[in-house]
């Protein structure tokens, strides 16, 4: 990139973090030049012709409305607001007029009841923002239940259309239809607050017993949204059609809120996103139908766009695709520009940066399959992690977290005010960032460091597959050997010696090359649509430790839970000899693994 553009991106982000500083004066800001152009295009289902539209105007006003709601409720800023809704225009508003007053606390909608208790008792959460009663989810009930345990004392309730939930309306103190709070708030009765106070909350890991959430700070969230949006592209006044969750930075910040800042019309379908069957079928149906400029999905959502072959519309509006969140292989890269015919613009981000990372321009240009530039204000260095060895990236700069909320207090994230994201990467020619993998996906085999982006790459050039991982399997001798889980094409044939050999071609490094392929029907995946990679490590380990104890008897099952793939569970059937426990944990000991037992009572 040229240090002109360069410069001119920064003087713009600067602008925007000046103008617009918090969600509600961004929206309203942007209604004061565009009343009427169309903020949120929500889509109830695949053919739904007649969506429901929220105008800038209309936006800015229940973002504010909500703000002041939040306020008359006794809410201030130094309060959580828990939300747990599907991705609707109430949703991010809530999480926008949240975010101007008090602190946003967005959750996943799967959390069981427990889960979702644990996590609102952690936060201290005051008042919750759930979806009502619907037949296709049983959310209303389960809000319901956590709100009892943790004894949340307010709870606002989203129209799902099919009337009020009497759970939801009886499990609290305070119990509000969304009509009816957004009555008692007062737009203009919005408090100053100070930038540098938490604005979000997002899980990031830990176990119910040691819960652990990144604390964002409004500054850092309004920077990410500016930057991003600057950094990407986004026009004003075009429509860009998504699917990602609201949970989630990206789907909250780079391909939600960030729209807004570009004055942009954002789109989406369904209640279940790229979870829905039928919006995935006629997703190009939709986009064609909408006049969409841009269609953002996660890799894993552009799989399966890519299985369905040649698109069943074309539209002269559509100029490109985004896609985030994982790294995507090159070949669905190729096969997707090849079937559309404009480029694929990638980008980086995590929670810890608020969303922002690095984002390829979108500017018509075919670039080299990269993450992109870093995002303006982004300082971005690599540091070895070991001789002759990929470097990880660490990042600075006004985007980043505030720190790890714990039960221990705010633990500091950044090492002199760097972060160090875990990704393995270099810089290329043209000043792009290109992904390696990460440091802690890295397949170890005697010694050798083997990046599972690399095996997957050839595995997706096999014509047969839609999408494989590529994952690191205990081993006595190397210690881990790279193994391959691989969907196939509906009706293909290919064979695990087939494939295994197709793979191994394409591998110049032999210790690279994997041992097994293993076909399943999909992979796993997480809530926001990236591979769940520890799940299939999981299953990796306790393949091989099933393998290894056949000859032991007395086992009924066994299984792996462990996040780290490191314990496996080994259930013992009722009257099975104890003896027999040793011989086992002397196996698991030659693959480094250890193993929990569990005996059966007759």
């Amino acid at each position: 990139m040229k240090a002109e553009d360069k410069k001119q991106r920064e003087i713009e982000a600067r602008r925007r973090i000046s103008q617009m500083p918090d969600p509600v004066a961004m929206l309203q800001d942007q209604a004061s030049r565009y009343p009427d152009r169309e903020a949120f295009v929500h889509l109830r289902h695949a053919d739904d012709i007649a969506p429901r539209i929220y105008r800038y105007a209309q936006a800015a006003d229940i973002a504010a409305r909500f703000a002041g709601a939040l306020v008359s409720a006794g809410i201030t800023e130094s309060d959580t607001v828990a939300i747990v809704a599907p991705s609707l225009p109430e949703t991010l508003l809530a999480l926008a007029g949240t975010a101007s007053v008090a602190i946003a606390f967005p959750l996943n909608l799967l959390l069981s009841a427990e889960a979702l208790a644990a996590q609102l008792r952690f936060a201290h959460v005051k008042a919750i923002v759930a979806f009502g009663a619907h037949p296709a989810m049983k959310l209303a009930e389960t809000v319901a239940q956590a709100v009892r345990i943790a004894g949340v004392d307010i709870v606002i309730e989203i129209d799902a259309g099919h009337g009020a939930s009497a759970e939801l309306a009886q499990c609290s103190a305070r119990h509000f239809r969304w009509d009816d709070f957004l009555a008692t708030g007062d737009p203009t009765a919005i408090p100053a607050v100070s930038g540098a106070r938490p604005a979000f909350l997002f899980h990031t890991g830990g176990t119910t017993g040691a819960p652990k959430l990144a604390e964002l700070s409004l500054d850092a969230v309004m920077a990410s949204i500016h930057t991003s949006s600057v950094g990407i592209g986004w026009r004003d006044g075009e429509r860009i059609l998504q699917l990602f969750p609201f949970f989630h930075v990206g789907g909250a910040f780079i391909v939600g809120l960030g729209i807004f800042s570009a004055g942009a019309t954002l789109m989406n379908c369904s209640i279940a996103g790229a979870r829905d069957p039928d919006t995935v079928a006629a997703l190009w149906q939709i986009a064609a139908r909408m006049k969409t400029n841009i269609i953002a999905l996660a890799p894993a959502s552009w799989s399966q766009i890519a299985a369905q072959g040649e698109p069943s519309a074309r539209w002269p509006e559509l100029r490109s695709m985004f896609t985030g969140a994982a790294s995507i292989p090159a070949e669905l890269v190729d096969r997707l520009v090849k079937l559309v015919g404009v480029p694929m613009v990638q980008g980086l981000g995590m929670t810890e940066m608020s969303g922002a990372g690095a984002y390829q321009v979108m500017d018509g240009v075919m670039r080299e399959q990269a993450v992109g530039y870093p995002a303006p204000l982004l300082e971005a260095r690599l540091v070895p992690i070991a001789p002759d060895a990929p470097h990880e990236l660490y990042v600075r700069g006004p985007m980043l977290f505030s720190g790890y909320r714990t039960v221990d207090g705010l633990v500091d994230g950044l090492t002199d005010g760097w972060y160090a994201s875990g990704d393995l990467a270099e810089f290329l020619p043209d000043g792009q960032l290109k992904l390696l993998g990460r440091a802690k996906d890295v397949i170890i085999r005697g010694g050798h460091n083997i990046d599972p982006l690399a095996i997957e790459d050839v595995v997706a050039r096999h014509p047969d597959i839609v999408i494989a991982a590529a994952v690191a399997m205990p081993d006595a001798f190397a210690g881990e050997l790279p193994i391959v889980y691989a969907v196939r094409k509906p009706g293909a044939k290919v064979s695990e010696a087939e494939l295994l050999a197709f793979v191994g071609e394409g591998i110049d490094e032999p210790p690279a090359r994997p041992k097994r392929v293993i076909f399943v029907d999909d992979l796993p995946l997480t809530l926001v649509g990236k591979i769940a990679r520890y799940q299939l490590r999981q299953k990796a380990s306790a393949m091989r430790m099933s393998e290894l104890l056949q000859g032991v008897a007395g086992i009924d099952s066994i299984y792996c839970d462990d996040l780290g793939a490191r314990r496996i569970t080994v259930a013992w059937t009722a009257g099975a000899a104890t003896s027999a426990a040793p011989e086992a944990d002397a196996i698991a000991a030659t693959l480094g693994l250890t193993i929990v037992h569990k005996h059966h009572i007759s």
